[in-house]
């Protein structure tokens, strides 16, 4: 998923980060990564929602775009839901 990861984050307007979560075991305990790989999906430090296991390329692009059309209501911290559908 590394690849697929890389190109994501290289196409959209978004702040990705990884954890190595042999070497930050605290870190992947304190978030609940149970199996990998864990992809999180935060806005303003609050997780909004997470993909486990191999995923598809596509799914995993079309959810962060769906986050990334949504900006503006977490940014503005509204108590709406968002629907996060993975199918742009």
């Amino acid at each position: 998923m590394i690849p697929v990861f890389n190109s994501i984050s290289d196409e959209v307007d978004a702040n990705f980060g990884r954890v190595n979560v042999l070497m930050k075991q605290q870190t992947s305990l304190k978030h609940g990564v149970k199996d990998l790989p864990t992809f999180k999906f935060y806005c303003k430090e609050q997780e909004i929602g997470e993909m486990i296991g191999e995923i598809y390329p596509a799914l995993l692009k079309n959810t962060i775009k769906d986050i990334i059309r949504y900006k503006k209501e977490c940014n503005f911290r509204r108590s709406r839901v968002i629907e996060i559908d993975g199918y742009a």
